[in-house]
């Protein structure tokens, strides 16, 4: 590579990492916090519910089928869901695996979506179990593809684990993957 060839490039490169630097490909994430009708738009969407405590505040989960990040999630709020400590909507999107979309609608048309969703997440990554690319009905598909347009609506980009929530001043917000500080995140939820 030339000198002159390998300058065309680092510009451009450059350019697009002050970009990130300054916040501009972020933006979408603050603007979805900031829309008044987020969570509204949310219980629309067709969710899971998981919840033991009916005063405990609610929590607005993307996820997609295949993501790691979301099954760890899963795993470290089943606790506190379990103590009725947090009330969680999973809305299924779909975008990370060609068969997201076919193993998220066999969740939700389950008996029980809630152990569906559970036993996924329970099972060995990689190893689908008793779900499979088998068909899954068109409605609920279309659902799905429906849910993972407004969270991309909403985020600005294909996103997941995206939860959605408000604070304790009542302000909406968006934290995209998994909280690293989870007791501090669960006490910054509304009561």
């Amino acid at each position: 590579m030339t000198g002159s060839s390998r300058a065309r490039w680092v510009v451009p490169a450059l350019a697009l990492l002050a970009a990130f630097n300054l916040g501009f490909f972020t933006r979408p994430l603050i603007d979805a916090a900031a829309r008044p009708d987020t969570l509204e738009l949310l219980r629309g969407s067709t969710h899971i519910p998981e919840a033991r405590g009916a005063r405990a505040p609610a929590v607005f989960v993307a996820f997609d089928p295949y993501c790691r990040h979301c099954r760890a999630l899963h795993e470290v709020l089943a606790k506190h869901i379990a103590a009725g400590e947090i009330q969680v909507e999973w809305v299924p999107v779909a975008f990370m695996d060609p068969d997201s979309l076919s193993v998220g609608a066999q969740i939700l048309s389950a008996a029980k979506p809630s152990l569906a969703l559970t036993r996924w997440f329970g099972a060995e990554p990689g190893n689908p179990g008793e779900f499979s690319s088998a068909a899954s009905p068109v409605e609920t598909q279309s659902r799905i593809v429906a849910n993972t347009q407004l969270v991309r609506s909403l985020v600005g980009r294909d996103v997941a684990p995206a939860l959605f929530y408000h604070d304790r001043t009542g302000a909406t917000q968006l934290t995209v993957g998994a909280p690293s500080d989870i007791e501090h995140w669960l006490h910054s939820l509304s009561r």
